[in-house]
């Protein structure tokens, strides 16, 4: 009798722990497919015209800059660290995001402004938001949540405190997430735009 209460406790705690992770992997997929879709809309506010194998990849427009910086080995790869260390490097005024923006672009052969900057640098926070509103984000202990108050806190023209909130950014969100495209686009629409000055 002892083992068979012993046994449905432990089934129960994992049965909770199981449908919690379904549920995080969910918010996951619920989130990038906000992103992907908010992406794929401004493909309209393009003034010129997108070479036609860029077109279906516009949503994935983030993750060739990504590759982009990689290459050029502005980030060593796509960790947390190597993020950080970009962002030293930024403070330290050892990168010019500006020539590497130049370079973006030269290489693309079209600029793709539309997709980082205006509506599009608050894709990431707003898709966010949504789940946040769906998933009841607000309960303690979750890290989108205090990720969207870390955007919150994002000051851009200050360039001290611009580089702390990304810092912050980059620290809540947890090392297995990182990975995931639209919870790092943020940083990355910030660099590409430069959203900061030297003060």
């Amino acid at each position: 009798m002892k083992n068979t209460f012993y046994f449905i406790i432990t089934f129960a705690f994992l049965s909770c722990k199981s449908a919690q992770k379904v549920e995080d992997i969910y918010i996951d997929e619920y989130i990038t497919l906000c992103f992907e879709n908010e992406l794929f809309k401004r493909v309209n506010l393009f003034n010129e015209e997108v070479p036609k194998h860029f077109v279906d990849s516009l949503i994935n427009m983030h993750t060739h800059f990504e590759t982009f910086l990689i290459n050029e080995k502005v980030l060593n790869d796509d960790s947390k660290n190597s993020y950080k260390k970009l962002f030293e490097d930024l403070e330290n005024q050892k990168i010019n995001m500006e020539e590497i923006k130049t370079n973006f672009i030269e290489k693309l052969k079209f600029y793709p402004d539309p997709i980082f900057e205006g509506g599009g640098t608050q894709i990431p926070k707003v898709c966010i938001a949504n789940a946040y509103l769906k998933y009841d984000l607000y309960k303690k202990g979750s890290w989108r949540y205090n990720l969207i108050l870390a955007m919150d806190g994002d000051s851009p023209g200050i360039k001290s405190k611009y580089i702390e909130t990304q810092h912050k950014i980059i620290n809540t969100i947890p090392d297995n997430k990182f990975n995931i495209m639209v919870y790092k686009a943020y940083l990355l629409n910030y660099l590409y735009l430069g959203l900061y000055n030297d003060k």
